[in-house]
């Protein structure tokens, strides 16, 4: 009995010390991609979902998803994402940050016509 729990004992931990580098790798992986910005116009807007369309002026759509550490702002104030419905087809810069499961906006401009 004894033999045994030492060979999972001297089993276990190397793979300890994998499970710790396989999620460093994961974690460098996601902070791989650098932040983009991007110009365009509003086109849709869910506050429900927290979610909103942005399309270039090259005709590119660009869907983005909030969270709380979304900022929007329009000139000084500081807005809310149902703040934006009435900005449908206004001109926005919108900083994100690429992922594999949607950009998500870090940072919202109102542009002032």
């Amino acid at each position: 009995m004894r033999k045994l729990l030492l060979c999972l004992i001297l089993f276990a931990l190397p793979l300890a010390g994998q499970m710790e580098t396989r999620l460093e790798r994961v974690e460098a992986a996601r902070n791989a991609w650098p932040m983009e910005q991007i110009t365009g116009m509003i086109t849709m807007v869910n506050p429900e979902s927290n979610r909103i369309s942005v399309t270039t002026p090259q005709g590119i759509p660009y869907n983005f998803k909030l969270n709380n550490r979304t900022t929007i702002t329009a000139g000084m104030q500081y807005l809310l994402p149902m703040d934006l419905e009435q900005d449908v087809n206004r001109t926005v810069a919108v900083k994100y940050m690429p992922d594999r499961l949607g950009d998500f906006a870090t940072e919202i401009q109102v542009r002032e016509y």
